[in-house]
């Protein structure tokens, strides 16, 4: 890691999780004033040209075996196949090694895309003690329905009883309760689950506070950008899949 994290701290943080970063997304957050930034990676090259040019961001990088360690294991295994991902690294990170430095952190995958900061301050001062926010129902996918409904349930090993609940965490905000309800498990049980079900379910289990807004309804699984329609929500929604970096850095500069 190559921060001592000594700097005045706002109340929340955003981590970008990727497998390598960037420029383009750098230069994006790296224009923040309202949030700390993190940039988790789940490469083990070396980012010392990303730390020089940089330096106003947190790049964060570590051994895997500490994952393993505390049983931050299998969050991603679905998406990627890879039993410790960025994903697992970035919950670890900001609910083990800095378990009370934000209320709030933003955790955000690299084919996300939003317009500009205000975007997520704005959400910020709309849901502003909600323990979750996510493009999720939180309606529950296996009690009644589950025959209707099969998803991915069969793949996913959940320890605690039912009702269990899914969502779309591409982009997510979490509080520092339910990322202690994440440590809790991973502690209990030496491992997590899949990520669409593994926040709303814990947030469920610890009866947390949670809202899906409507500006998180265009994260879903797959998707084109709609030029006529999406444009008029630029300003207040977020967009998932956007995987085409230079889109991002088109649609901003439109």
């Amino acid at each position: 890691m190559n921060k001592d994290f000594n700097l005045p701290v706002k109340k929340r943080a955003i981590a970008l999780i990727v497998k390598e970063p960037t420029e383009i997304y750098l230069d994006f957050l790296a224009t923040f004033v309202s949030y700390d930034i993190y940039i988790i990676i789940d490469s083990d090259k070396s980012m010392l040209h990303f730390q020089k040019k940089y330096k106003m961001l947190n790049i964060i990088q570590f051994d895997q075996q500490l994952c393993l360690n505390h049983g931050y294991k299998n969050v991603n295994y679905i998406g990627i196949k890879k039993r410790i991902s960025g994903w697992d690294k970035a919950l670890l990170f900001f609910s083990v090694i800095i378990p009370n430095m934000y209320k709030q952190v933003w955790f955000i995958e690299d084919d996300v895309f939003f317009l500009e900061e205000n975007v997520l301050t704005n959400l910020d001062e709309k849901y502003e003690n909600q323990d979750l926010i996510a493009n999720c129902d939180f309606k529950s996918q296996t009690t009644n329905n589950i025959n209707e409904f099969p998803w991915l349930w069969s793949l996913i090993d959940i320890k605690l009883d039912k009702p269990h609940y899914s969502g779309m965490m591409c982009i997510t905000r979490m509080s520092k309760r339910l990322l202690q309800g994440i440590r809790w498990y991973a502690q209990r049980y030496k491992t997590l689950f899949f990520l669409e079900a593994l926040f709303p379910t814990i947030t469920k289990h610890f009866k947390l506070t949670h809202f899906g807004p409507e500006e998180l309804t265009n994260v879903v699984f797959r998707r084109d950008f709609d030029e006529e329609t999406d444009v008029l929500k630029l300003k207040t929604h977020v967009f998932h899949p956007i995987k085409d970096i230079n889109k991002h850095e088109e649609l901003r500069n439109k």
